[in-house]
């Protein structure tokens, strides 16, 4: 039966390796609604829109060789868009076809002309790169700028540091409209669309993140392997090269710096929809550095290496910030111990910048590729194991969790 599948998959290109690897991971994100409470997979679709952010940045850096500082401005801007739209839209159609619409061609049209500027005024790659971070900074600041009555668009309130919102005829209910979810009508559907929410009752909204990231991961996959994609990987090895044989490399670095645009865009929809809000967070210095963190620790190298980074790092700190306790400062403690304590609160309430910053530091010492290359050397090398090991584990482990979840059959 291994040998049909090997001789299928071989078929269309791909090896048995590559089908075991496709299985591992669709096994545990096809099942976690059902294997887990509600918690879980609405926690996972965040680390997911964080790893398709993530995957936009390894796609520019990765492939086309373009470090991007500031690539959680486009997510930004999608995310304020689609709110915007939506939340202006939503009453009267339904829908939110057009903000999603929107978003994207905001968010993708931004990077192109950011990215013009840039490749055609032939600024360097450092350059370059401080420019993308100096543009979400300014974007950082400009929002929180945006708190006063001057700053609503139609019944959209940008909020400053509060974040986006929606306003009612009353101020007695001026924070009842919530950026919406994503619903979706196509032909053939009643008045209104379908609304993909993640709740304790329904986890469309989970599995609407999911199709995205994997439609957008085989059409990234799929660009690469056509010749846009082998032009922008040779012009990431020598754009001298390159450009002597005849290629453009300011058009086609603006296209795939417009193209990881679009999809940090869409990244920032999903995140808009899933959390029904937006703030100016979404710009700041730390989410930017956490978003080249994931892709680091991941390997740039690899579409998947933004994913298998956003989702280890969102488990970690939501562990820490669940098993380390904060201890209380007795009363009559002595200065010492007092400051010793507090000391010590400071730094579990950072917890999740500190392991951020020794994964990264680590990750540069012992894995410089990432932890996705080096996973796939290990497959390759020992397909076996694969198989005969990993195969069952995973199988056994999430039919445990689904049976004993669903049907209370517990074994442990």
């Amino acid at each position: 039966m291994i040998e049909r599948a090997r001789g299928y998959v071989a078929g269309l290109g791909l090896n048995s390796n590559h089908l075991l690897a496709t299985v591992l991971v669709a096994i545990p994100l096809l099942v976690i609604p059902y294997a887990y409470k509600a918690f879980t997979p609405n926690l996972m679709a965040q680390f997911l829109t964080y790893g398709l952010l993530a995957m936009s940045l390894g796609l520019i850096w990765g492939y086309g060789g373009i470090m991007s500082f500031g690539q959680t401005a486009f997510f930004g801007i999608g995310g304020y868009v689609y709110g915007v739209v939506g939340i202006n839209l939503i009453g009267s159609t339904g829908n939110t076809n057009l903000a999603i619409v929107a978003a994207i061609a905001a968010s993708f049209l931004a990077a192109a002309v950011g990215g013009y500027f840039m490749f055609y005024g032939r600024i360097s790659d450092v350059y370059a790169s401080i420019m993308t971070l100096a543009f979400t900074l300014v974007l950082y600041a400009f929002v929180l700028q945006t708190g006063g009555d001057e700053w609503v668009i139609g019944r959209a309130r940008l909020g400053g540091f509060n974040g986006l919102f929606g306003q009612g005829e009353s101020s007695g209910n001026i924070a009842n409209f919530q950026i919406p979810s994503v619903t979706v009508w196509l032909p053939g559907m009643g008045d209104e669309g379908f609304a993909f929410k993640i709740n304790r009752t329904a986890v469309s909204g989970y599995y609407l993140v999911l199709f995205v990231c994997t439609a957008i991961f085989l059409g990234c996959q799929w660009l690469l392997r056509t010749r846009v994609g082998r032009v922008i990987v040779a012009i990431r090895e020598n754009e001298g090269r390159v450009e002597s044989l005849g290629y453009d490399i300011r058009f086609y670095k603006t296209l795939i710096f417009a193209i990881g645009g679009g999809i940090a865009g869409m990244a920032g929809i999903l995140f808009a929809s899933w959390g029904h809000f937006m703030n100016p967070d979404r710009f700041a210095l730390a989410f930017a550095a956490s978003t080249i963190v994931y892709v680091t620790l991941g390997g740039r190298g690899n579409l998947l290496g933004g994913f298998v980074g956003a989702l280890l790092i969102g488990y970690l700190t939501n562990y820490l910030g669940e098993v380390i306790p904060f201890p209380q400062i007795p009363e009559g403690a002595s200065a010492l111990t007092a400051f010793v304590m507090e000391a010590g609160n400071r730094i579990v309430r950072e917890a999740p910048l500190l392991v951020q910053g020794l994964i990264l530091v680590l990750m540069v010492l012992l894995l410089r590729e990432g932890i996705v290359p080096q996973v796939a050397k290990w497959g390759a090398r020992f397909p076996k194991v694969g198989w005969l090991v990993a195969l069952p584990l995973v199988v056994l482990f999430y039919g445990h969790q689904v049976t004993c979840r669903q049907w209370d059959v517990c074994l442990f």
